[in-house]
């Protein structure tokens, strides 16, 4: 019997355009500038907690759509990364889901 036990937990980042997360917007339906101004502070922090391996963008499509259009969404999700390596956001983005759901 092994004493060594792994874990691994990672963090799927979708659900944040919900209003019951809490985020407020100047304008309905808010603009991806808005979305990833709001947004990113949580990315960021998931991201240092967890680190980019053990993190994905997703979609409760068409559930967001009540609080957000998945192409301003998705646009969000691009212009809140846009200063993060060009890895990282593949990673993010396409790479870690492949990985992670043996796609």
């Amino acid at each position: 019997v092994s004493t060594q036990s792994t874990w691994v937990i990672g963090a799927k980042l979708s659900g944040m355009a919900m209003p019951p997360v809490g985020l407020k917007y100047k304008k309905s339906p808010p603009s991806s500038d808005d979305v990833s101004e709001q947004i990113k502070p949580l990315i960021d922090t998931v991201i240092e907690a967890f680190g980019v391996d053990r993190c994905m963008f997703a979609s409760n499509s068409p559930v967001d759509k009540v609080g957000v259009p998945y192409s301003t969404l998705y646009n969000a999700y691009k212009k809140a990364t846009k200063e993060r390596p060009a890895e990282d956001r593949s990673k993010l983005f396409h790479d870690n889901a492949k990985r992670i759901y043996k796609l």
